[in-house]
């Protein structure tokens, strides 16, 4: 049954809520729809899994929006379901993609959503510019620019299904890499990375799609969820400078060519202010967490080219592990570059 919230607005919204058992299930608050993932047949998949058998198997209206959002929602966002129903409800006829997504802060710091998963975890930006450049040949990940209106995280967004389409397209030639042990990159999307314990790369992967999309392509348009009391990862990084990192992307999203003193100018004032706020006690905080985490699960991995200045784990660690040189750990572990 379709709650009230959802049912009486003129514009159609699904809602769902992903149960993985029956307190998730009975969990879900009353404006929300329950998305059945009890038997949870591949745990691996997180919520790609549930997402994916929904939009396989369900019949989709096209004027409507649909939405999946995991148990811990309201504590990721630091809002409720009612006001996010209130949002996507109330967005122009013509938008495709709501997205409310947390962690303003995030989608401002890294140029993209792809460097911020090589923060979170080395060697992520490697393995994304190898799948994308056979599953989305012209986009450079390294280059690409997400702004804080679509850099999207945990999934948080609600679409037509127009979008959710050409989502499902992107994720299945993911999931054919990953579920084919032949495949060059089967291994490293089914490796751990370190979150609330170990999860495997393809997860993060699957989550930077709808950020891949729009950011990628000028074929569906945003609305964004802009409530004030949205969620930041580091506390010490203010308003002002999320606003200053905003407008320097948007303004390098509105240089069309990839070279150019103008374009080159706006990336530096941008990694300099990256590199202050990356100083900052929080960030710093946080990457400490992150490295104990990965070696409480002994999970290494090298960091991606260019992001090894990060130290994401100890060079004599990599080098053991042959994941680095010895001209490479004497480079890290004497002059930090």
């Amino acid at each position: 049954m379709i709650p009230e919230a959802q049912r009486t607005n003129a514009k159609r919204f699904f809602l769902y809520q992903i149960a993985y058992s029956d307190e998730t299930w009975e969990s879900a608050p009353k404006d929300v729809l329950p998305l059945d993932n009890r038997a949870n047949e591949k745990p691996d998949w997180a919520e790609y899994w549930p997402i994916r058998r929904f939009l396989q198997n369900e019949a989709l209206d096209d004027n409507a929006f649909y939405a999946f959002i995991s148990p811990r929602f309201e504590e990721k966002m630091l809002c409720t379901t009612a006001e996010v129903i209130d949002f996507v409800t109330n967005v122009a006829d013509d938008v495709d993609v709501a997205a409310f997504s947390p962690f303003i802060d995030l989608r401002a710091l890294f140029l993209n959503i792809f460097e911020q998963g090589e923060f979170s975890h080395p060697g992520h930006m490697d393995l994304c510019c190898k799948i994308f450049k056979d599953a989305m040949p012209g986009v450079d990940i390294r280059t690409l620019v997400n702004t804080t209106n679509n850099a999207i995280f945990c999934n948080f967004f609600a679409a037509r299904p127009r979008f959710w389409r050409a989502w499902l397209a992107l994720c299945e030639q993911v999931f054919a890499m990953a579920e084919s042990p032949a495949h060059p990159y089967s291994v490293a999307l089914n490796r751990p990375f370190a979150h609330r314990g170990a999860s495997q790369a393809k997860v993060f992967v699957i989550e930077r799609i709808a950020s891949l999309l729009l950011a990628a392509s000028a074929d569906f348009r945003v609305a964004v969820f802009m409530e004030t009391t949205v969620s930041n990862s580091f506390g010490d990084i203010s308003h002002d400078v999320v606003d200053r990192l905003s407008a320097l992307k948007e303004n390098l999203v509105a240089q069309k060519s990839n070279n150019g003193k103008q374009r080159a100018k706006l990336l530096k004032d941008f990694y300099k202010i990256q590199r202050e706020m990356l100083s900052g006690e929080d960030a710093l905080a946080e990457r400490s967490r992150l490295i104990a985490e990965s070696l409480e699960h002994g999970i290494v991995h090298a960091p991606s080219k260019g992001y090894e200045h990060w130290k994401s784990a100890p060079p004599g660690m990599l080098y053991s592990q042959r994941q680095i040189g010895f001209g490479r750990w004497l480079q890290l572990t004497f002059f930090g570059k």
